[in-house]
């Protein structure tokens, strides 16, 4: 649920696919686990590789910088999402 992916597409409702058999790269959209809670962002490493983000697409939430302080963990790959035709 919520909208922090609306302008991937990615809508509150919406159905994730995830693959846990994907290695996640760079650019990937992610299932992570951050802090005890789930949550949908594309997956960002800094050059340095010693952090990464995860980044929203909304304007109107802020990107979520995650290092060895959080309890922190990808879960899986999204591969596909799936909307409800509107009635």
């Amino acid at each position: 649920s919520g909208d922090s992916m609306q302008d991937a597409g990615i809508l509150d409702g919406d159905l994730a696919v995830v693959d846990r058999q994907i290695e996640p790269s760079n650019g990937n959209f992610v299932i992570a686990f951050v802090d005890g809670e789930f949550t949908i962002k594309q997956f960002k490493m800094d050059e340095s590789g010693a952090f990464g983000w995860l980044i929203p697409w909304n304007k109107n939430f802020s990107p979520i910088r995650v290092d060895e302080t959080n309890r922190f963990m990808i879960w899986g790959v999204v591969t596909y999402v799936i909307h409800q035709i509107a009635e």
